[in-house]
């Protein structure tokens, strides 16, 4: 009994702190005046890309640089021995993204590179043989994103193209995959992708879903397992939306975030008791950042600064002192904060000051073991500018162009030149251009 109310006593003290009412659910969904967002979503050109064991970055002279595993399904050069130390490999690169099999480049004259991996056809260049240097693979391309076994360009023209396993469901099915870019929608300005199912953002301010729909994450009234093959208009007047594996989030032009999906755990944060939520539903006002790449969390920051989060909790993801073990509605437990991220079950938050904050059991085996409770954020460094996730170690990005790195480094994914891990961030390299 006293362990319980201790448990309710935490919770009741978060919401307080960050001025709710737990009786008001009004101030969840803010019924005072909304945000207007009028402005297009600016377009991210990221200049580090952190996945399967392998970093790259993009310097401040465009040239990008590759470090980390190497194996014989996917590597850089004529040899797979991993790589310790940053090696230049390409010039006058404007972004990067890369996933397990796949590593994609945007270059200054709009051109798309591409290598690794190409069991699904995810390379691009109408083959299923895998490269160990970059190809080109289409010209005119504004953003590129690597995925599982598939990537996706948006050109400049407004045309979004795909590539790679398209069964959105299982890519061992390899009899869907297409080698070759192919056209899906025109007039889009933006995207997000999550394996399972795709949403597009077109010039109007319409929302477009397609692909897996077996959690109802596409929001369309129901869960079919057949999956949506077509590009469907699901929402208007939307300005911004991410995804994960099992949910959707779209933020719309008043500010306020809507949710869909899986929700065993709360994972859609709507305070809806279902399994499943089908149609998208209120999570909360007042937005104007999130992220949802959590397995079973998401977190957001509203315009006052304060931190949200909410889902499941059995790592202490949430960041609220493990208590509840999960949360249907969002908590806030942070204030003054400028950007937020997530991964499988931590997440980090950058302050408005440049000072980084992690939480969750698993940046125990990521960060020095000093800190009692990993429940609960935990400052870690300061002048921070962005943050890259894995599932056990970290990139950091300082404003000053310096990149550092912590965690494991089993295939020297951490690029300081050794195979040790590290418990405080050492460094990675200078220069590297700040995403614009």
């Amino acid at each position: 009994m006293l362990k319980k109310f201790l448990l309710l006593f935490v919770l009741l003290f978060l919401l307080t702190n960050c001025g709710i009412n737990v009786n008001d659910n009004s101030k969840l969904h803010d019924t005072d005046p909304p945000l207007m967002l009028t402005a297009k979503m600016p377009i991210i050109h990221n200049t580090v890309a952190f996945a399967g064991g392998r970093g790259m970055a993009i310097k401040r002279d465009g040239s990008v640089w590759l470090w980390g595993s190497q194996d014989k399904d996917n590597y850089y050069g004529d040899n797979i021995e991993n790589i310790t130390t940053p090696m230049k490999i390409m010039d006058q690169a404007v972004s990067v993204s890369m996933s397990i099999s796949l590593q994609l480049v945007v270059c200054q004259d709009g051109t798309l590179w591409s290598w690794g991996g190409n069991q699904w056809g995810e390379i691009g260049d109408g083959t299923y043989e895998s490269k160990s240097y970059p190809v080109k693979i289409m010209d005119g391309v504004l953003i590129a994103q690597a995925g599982s076994g598939n990537g996706l360009a948006l050109k400049q023209n407004g045309i979004l193209y795909y590539w790679g396993a398209r069964t959105y469901d299982d890519i061992r099915k390899s009899e869907f995959s297409s080698p070759i870019p192919e056209k899906i929608l025109d007039q889009v300005v933006y995207y997000t992708s999550s394996g399972g199912h795709l949403l597009a953002i077109r010039e109007d301010n319409s929302l477009w879903g397609w692909g897996k729909n077996d959690n109802g994450a596409l929001g369309l009234g129901h869960q079919f397992e057949v999956p949506v093959m077509k590009p469907e208009k699901l929402r208007d007047n939307v300005h911004y939306a991410l995804i994960n594996y099992l949910n959707s989030f779209l933020l719309d032009r008043s500010g306020t975030l809507w949710g869909a999906g899986y929700n065993a755990y709360g994972e859609t944060g709507t305070g809806l008791a279902d399994w499943w939520v089908t149609d998208y539903a209120q999570v909360l006002g007042k937005v104007v950042a999130f992220d949802t790449s959590g397995s079973f969390h998401s977190v957001a920051i509203t315009s006052d600064g304060k931190l949200w989060t909410w889902g499941r909790n059995n790592s202490g993801q949430l960041g609220n002192g493990d208590s509840p073990d999960e949360t249907n509605i969002p908590i806030c437990i942070m204030e003054q904060v400028d950007k937020v991220f997530t991964t499988n079950d931590f997440s980090a938050a950058i302050k408005a000051d440049g000072t980084l904050w992690v939480w969750g059991q698993s940046v125990s085996g990521i960060i020095e073991k000093e800190f009692e409770d990993f429940s609960v954020p935990n400052l870690i460094t300061t002048d921070v500018y962005s943050v890259y996730l894995s599932v056990d170690s970290m990139l950091i990005l300082k404003n000053d162009g310096t990149l550092w790195s912590c965690g494991a480094n089993s295939v020297g994914q951490l690029g300081d030149g050794t195979f040790e891990d590290r418990s405080q961030p050492v460094l990675v390299m200078e220069n590297v251009r700040l995403p614009e």
